[in-house]
């Protein structure tokens, strides 16, 4: 798959910017409207951040254009001040829950946040939570409407609701794949994992409670290929891989993985995913559970550019809030059959499960 040289570009900061080293600098120098399309690709794909930091490692003649840096400091300090303010409502949320005996689990979000170099230049989303059994669920949820705010219930069985200015969900599973057998799989492989303690400052009263290492790998590998064989998926959720093989590598035998994902039923997939790191986002390769990955990442490659954060930024696109229920649902079927030749390559059986659970849930 061809790619323009804006899109090389940004590929090229955002490894610089991953793994905090000096990359190869575009071959040639790049005009200021290239810089803004740059700059406006790393918002939709929400990499700005990543992206920043890789322009610090840039020769001075190469930076951009002054009009096109002051939008990405204002950008940045947006950023960072975004996520002090979601650290500071995650730590708030899990202390009244175990405040009231419950265990809250953080996953994706400011956990995965915390396995970058400057996790304030990660871009902040939501918060997700999960509970370990359906009893602190809901309890959670009674929490939840007595003191904070009215809960929306979604297709899915989790619900979701504001919190300190953000979303906040609660999800029934913390491995999100709906295929039965690998859903009791991976369940059981989280609860003998276990989580971990993780401080989102210096300071140990901050600390959330994170998924294992090897159950935040299954997390962000399910997530990242939902969303790839339905709406979309964005270059900020590799990136989260890719970090996360990185520092977990160093924690535990990493090729022990690929047979998790094996049993798990998402090999192929799985090595497609991999091939797009290491090629494209630079992970090492011996940071990752292959030996021999897919040779060619062009098909994930492809989903990313063309629909950026979520899918949010396809051409055809709308906006959630401008769509009634019925459009909303037409979206759901057309994201799918969207994918369907993608699916059918590399998660046949997670699609068909997927899509079958999602409209059951939409017209319940």
């Amino acid at each position: 798959m061809q790619i323009d040289a804006e899109h090389n570009a940004l590929f090229m900061l955002v490894r610089s910017g991953l793994w905090e080293t000096a990359v190869e600098p575009p071959s040639l120098p790049l005009s200021d409207d290239s810089w803004s399309r740059i700059f406006e690709i790393a918002r939709n794909q929400t990499v700005s951040g990543i992206a920043y930091r890789g322009l610090q490692y840039l020769p001075d003649e190469m930076l951009p254009p002054m009009q096109v840096m002051m939008r990405w400091m204002a950008e940045v300090d947006r950023m960072e001040r975004t996520s002090h303010a979601i650290d500071t409502a995650n730590i708030q949320l899990s202390q009244l829950f175990q405040s009231q005996g419950l265990t809250p689990i953080t996953v994706k979000g400011q956990g995965v946040a915390r396995l970058y170099e400057h996790p304030e230049l990660r871009q902040a989303g939501d918060i997700d939570l999960f509970f370990t059994t359906k009893e602190e669920f809901e309890k959670a949820a009674k929490i939840v409407e007595s003191q904070i705010a009215t809960i929306k219930k979604k297709p899915d069985g989790s619900i979701s609701y504001t919190f300190g200015g953000f979303e906040v969900e609660h999800h029934r599973c913390i491995v999100d794949l709906c295929r039965p057998s690998s859903a009791r799989f991976l369940a059981q492989y989280a609860a003998e994992n276990g989580y971990i303690n993780q401080p989102i400052t210096l300071e140990p009263a901050t600390a959330i409670t994170v998924p294992s290492p090897a159950t935040n790998l299954l997390v962000l590998n399910a997530h990242i290929m939902k969303h790839a064989i339905g709406s979309g998926i964005g270059l900020r959720q590799l990136c989260d891989m890719a970090r996360a093989c990185h520092i977990y590598s160093h924690l535990a035998d990493i090729k022990e993985m690929a047979e998790v994902y094996r049993a798990a039923g998402i090999d192929r997939w799985s090595r497609l995913l991999h091939a797009f790191l290491v090629q494209h986002l630079g992970l090492p390769a011996d940071e990752q559970p292959y030996s021999t990955p897919l040779s060619d990442a062009a098909p994930l490659l492809r989903i990313i550019m063309e629909g950026g954060n979520f899918g949010h930024h396809r051409k055809t696109a709308q906006k959630p809030g401008n769509q009634s229920e019925l459009r909303r649902k037409i979206k759901t079927a057309g994201n799918f059959a969207r994918a369907a030749k993608f699916s059918c390559k590399y998660a046949p059986i997670e699609a068909i499960f997927t899509v079958s659970s999602l409209f059951i849930g939409q017209f319940r």
